[in-house]
């Protein structure tokens, strides 16, 4: 776009002026022209201020210049736009992408090789040329859409899913529950659950009441939060949200059997399946038995 005059200052034959410009990459630049209109420096710009998005040419690494990362962060939930709980970085001694839950590795790409990440979807794979760029003052990665003219965008979910510009999957993270390692999925979960376990979405109620065992009422849990909490305490049948906004969290405990509710009426639970009842014993009574 057209630039836009902040500001303008005359000294003793020189002239600067501060000068506020919208990049077709869509990088908002900041920058300090001379009476010539050449540029001085760049004082700020939007490409360095990462939140959720990534578009061409912006860069995930390091600026060594001043220890700053270039990195994503997700959103704290789908309506609450702070920091979450995932990030993606660039690890350039590795030569791979990460994505980290609290800072914990939750998924890696693989190394780059070839021009292509072991651990991204294959319609990734033959969309994106990647660019590593490693001296004393940087180090990091951007990619360009090997499409041109198509509108190209990378999106980090409060999930922790990495989503192009169409909600395609370009790293699948719904396989990371802590137990597989396929996919480049990271291991974090406990030895006393099983690699199928899982949580399923269930309107119902446990036998020995609906009430929930314990409450966690810090507004910065996200689903995921509860999710993992409720992964590692063994005894954790079920978990929700405790706000309407996403936040907080509820954990039902050692509750006995869960009876579904096919008609939809009571508020649903994520309660988890253990693969002993995820076949002809749930398709026939409707109800998980925990011991």
């Amino acid at each position: 776009g057209d630039a836009i005059s902040l500001y303008s200052h005359q000294a003793t034959n020189y002239t600067h002026t501060l000068f506020a410009t919208l990049l077709d990459s869509g990088n908002f630049v900041l920058q300090e022209l001379d009476s010539n209109g050449t540029t001085q420096k760049v004082l700020w710009q939007s490409f360095d201020e990462s939140t959720d998005t990534l578009l061409p040419g912006m860069k995930l690494g390091v600026n060594h210049k001043n220890g700053r990362p270039w990195s994503l962060s997700s959103w704290l939930n789908e309506v609450v736009p702070v920091r979450g709980q995932f990030s993606l970085e660039w690890d350039p001694k590795g030569r791979q992408l990460i994505i980290r839950r609290q800072g914990v590795e939750f998924w890696t790409s693989g190394v780059l090789k070839g021009g292509k990440f072991e651990f991204i979807s294959d319609e990734s794979k033959r969309m994106y040329n990647f660019t590593i760029v490693s001296n004393e003052d940087e180090e990091h990665l951007a990619y360009n859409d090997i499409n041109q003219g198509g509108q190209s965008a990378w999106f980090l979910s409060f999930e922790g899913k990495l989503l192009g510009f169409d909600g395609s999957y370009i790293a699948e993270t719904e396989n990371c529950n802590g137990h597989s390692t396929d996919g480049g999925c990271k291991r974090w979960l406990p030895s006393c659950r099983s690699r199928d376990d899982m949580f399923d979405k269930r309107s119902g109620y446990f036998i020995q009441g609906p009430e929930p065992s314990s409450l966690n009422n810090n507004t910065k849990l996200t689903m995921n939060d509860c999710r993992v909490t409720c992964w590692n305490l063994c005894g954790c049948d079920a978990y929700t949200f405790l706000y309407d906004n996403q936040t907080g969290c509820k954990f039902w405990e050692k509750k006995g059997e869960f009876f579904q509710d096919l008609s939809g009426i009571i508020p649903a639970l994520y309660v988890l399946i253990p693969k002993s009842s995820q076949n002809d014993y749930l398709k026939a009574k409707n109800i998980v038995l925990f011991p």
